[in-house]
């Protein structure tokens, strides 16, 4: 039972942060996962799966994150 309510959490979670990546692509560079027939969660032999357009990119180091590079006040405020 407990790990049903795992997995219920675990898809609200993503389903959150689906919607804030939806909002955020409005007005900064966002990346929200690929739909289809409406869906961005998919189910595959009782496995689930999010896709995303492949970006070419790097990842920062922590010394090489600035401010401007954190997006937490902007989500606090649309959550709110």
């Amino acid at each position: 039972m407990e790990s049903i309510n795992f997995a219920k959490t675990a898809i609200k979670n993503y389903i959150n942060s689906e919607r804030i990546a939806l909002k955020a692509k409005e007005s900064v560079p966002s990346l929200p996962a690929k739909r289809f027939q409406n869906e961005f969660i998919h189910k595959v032999n009782s496995q689930y799966y999010i896709i995303f357009e492949w970006i070419n990119g790097a990842n920062l180091s922590e010394k090489e994150i600035w401010k401007e590079h954190l997006l937490l006040n902007w989500i606090e405020k649309l959550i709110v």
